[in-house]
């Protein structure tokens, strides 16, 4: 199942989308799943109020900084990201158990995990544009940061290449 599936999945579950899974509020030093595979560890969280482009109106957000231990199949997998904080949500009481037994087997590798610095994030853009391929994607994302683009012609640009139809939401992190 994929990042966006449990999401919607555990959004049906819980009734509403919110912070925290069901309720269940999350801090910095807790391991989660996110959007992308995987067992990833929270290493910061922004809370700030955000213009919607769209509707001119202030809203409240919360992104979530990630920083990945290991894959679904329990491999090295260190890696970061960051996203909307609907869409990260806590491991199950069974999953801890296993993560812990995992560690508890693993120190090296967890004292390695310990020691990885993500990357510096310096800018966060979250757009909500068309379906578009990773291909696509990584063009679009490579224009912002090559031309340096300022939000308003960011905007532009999405209009004039039709990226603002049939919209779902797509959230680009870009490091500068």
């Amino acid at each position: 199942m994929s990042g966006q599936a449990r999401h919607r999945l555990n959004q049906l579950l819980c009734g509403r989308p919110h912070w925290g899974a069901c309720g269940v509020i999350m801090k910095v030093g807790d391991f989660v799943h996110s959007y992308t595979k995987g067992i990833w560890q929270i290493y910061r969280i922004i809370k700030y109020k955000n213009i919607n482009f769209q509707n001119n109106k202030q809203e409240k957000k919360v992104t979530v900084f990630l920083k990945r231990f290991i894959s679904t199949s329990y491999k090295k997998s260190f890696s970061e990201e960051c996203c909307d904080s609907s869409f990260v949500y806590p491991l199950s009481d069974d999953e801890i158990l296993e993560l812990n037994s995992f560690i508890g087997k693993n120190k090296d590798l967890f004292e390695q995990f310990n020691n990885y610095m993500p990357k510096p994030i310096d800018a966060i853009l979250n757009i909500k544009i068309r379906k578009i391929e990773r291909v696509e994607l990584k063009q679009f994302t490579e224009l912002i940061k090559q031309k340096k683009m300022t939000y308003r012609e960011i905007n532009k640009y999405i209009v004039q290449n039709n990226l603002n139809r049939k919209i779902i939401w797509i959230h680009i992190t870009i490091c500068i």
